[in-house]
């Protein structure tokens, strides 16, 4: 059996990690944003109302950012801080759980309900 490697992070270093892990979410988002708001072969710049109607004209199956479902991860930085961070997909969280918990950081999937219990918002 390996042994589990011990880290010693001060919570500063946490939320370097947890921020560098998260950068390749960020660009997965800008992605799916320009896969939205500039299609290959739309004219020009489109209002939302036009580029929903040329993503149905053409059945691209490209979503507006803001009505994609995403899933949300629950970073904790010591007993009383944490971060929430948004994904695309189950598969970028579960990688990002599995890369930020190697450095002995608590990660896990929260449902969209859960945030304003955490937030003190009823």
């Amino acid at each position: 059996m390996t042994e589990k490697k011990q880290f010693n992070l001060s919570k500063e270093e946490k939320k370097k990690l947890v921020n560098y892990f998260y950068k390749q979410e960020e660009n997965r988002w800008v992605q799916a944003s320009k896969a939205y708001y500039t299609p290959e072969g739309a004219p020009g710049r489109l209002s939302e109302e036009l580029l929903d109607q040329w993503h149905a004209k053409h059945n691209t199956g490209i979503k507006h950012p803001g009505n994609r479902k995403p899933t949300l991860v629950k970073v904790m930085f010591d007993e009383r801080s944490f971060t929430v961070k948004s994904f695309l997909t189950k598969a970028g969280a579960r990688e990002y759980i599995l890369a930020v918990e190697h450095y002995g950081i608590q990660a896990e999937v929260i449902d969209e309900d859960h945030v304003p219990k955490f937030m003190g918002v009823f």
